[in-house]
């Protein structure tokens, strides 16, 4: 699969990510998270072709979200329910939580499509990728025209968005630490319509009504955005996708608490 193409059908795709559980109150293995609440850091995997629920593992509050045996153990059950007549193209997609060297050594191993053939299964993935001076020094040296449109995971043209893959012009220090045959593709998004959207918020928005264009009106607006107003895949009921957004990933978790940090001492 190349940048800018869509997925084949045959493929199964599964995502892997953690969330946050409330409890509200003593209970076994619950204890205070990195969002300073109090509850577990379950770890699940979802099965993108059918919304199904495959496999969790309930942990403790305090849980690492890079831990490679939970990553391990989580997706070794969820490939076991998917039956075995899919399990021969597999695409496992994270954060960057599944950034570690255990997981993707793994991940690599399973994919023996490359030495068997049509016997063997393909495995390949998807995960974030710290975007380090290495990385940003290899976009700066992307010619325009090597830029694809991106697609969204139905297939479809993302609006404002670009790809490219820039796996050769990183140090071959930094190439050889990670598994044979990985490829860092990025991409980049026109801020245009984001930025209009933040700024209508922070300075207009009747929801901001006494507070405009303070410091708090600016988080808010960063709140309001993530919640109601950024992209989702599903636009025939973009709220219900965006509620299960909430419940099922830590991203805008993270976003809004990047927004607090940045804005709390203004």
């Amino acid at each position: 699969m190349w940048p800018g193409t869509a997925l084949p059908a045959d493929v199964v795709v599964l995502d892997v990510d953690a969330t946050i559980v409330i409890a509200h109150s003593e209970k076994e293995q619950a204890t205070r998270t990195f969002k300073k609440t109090f509850g577990y850091h379950p770890l699940g995997v979802w099965c993108d072709n059918t919304g199904e629920f495959l496999a969790a593992k309930l942990r403790a509050g305090n849980a690492g979200s890079n831990t490679t045996a939970d990553h391990l153990a989580v997706l070794k059950k969820a490939i076991a329910q998917v039956p075995a007549g899919h399990r021969k193209r597999l695409l496992v997609r994270a954060d960057g939580a599944g950034a570690s060297h255990g997981l993707l050594d793994w991940l690599t191993d399973l994919n023996t499509a490359p030495v068997h053939g049509r016997r063997g299964r393909s495995v390949q993935y998807s995960v974030g990728f710290a975007v380090t001076d290495a990385v940003r020094d290899a976009i700066a040296l992307v010619p325009k025209s090597a830029w694809a449109r991106a697609l969204d995971a139905d297939g479809d043209v993302r609006e404002h968005a670009d790809v490219v893959e820039v796996t050769e012009l990183l140090p071959i220090t930094l190439r050889e630490a990670w598994p044979v045959g990985m490829r860092v593709i990025v991409r980049r998004n026109a801020a245009r319509r984001r930025q209009a959207s933040l700024a209508h918020l922070w300075h207009g928005a009747a929801t901001q009504s006494g507070i405009a264009g303070t410091a708090w009106a600016a988080y808010q607006s960063v709140v309001e955005y993530v919640d109601h107003v950024a992209p989702v895949r599903d636009k025939s009921d973009a709220a219900t996708a965006r509620a299960l957004r909430l419940l099922t990933t830590d991203e805008p978790a993270r976003i809004k608490a990047r927004a607090w940090t940045a804005l709390a001492p203004a």
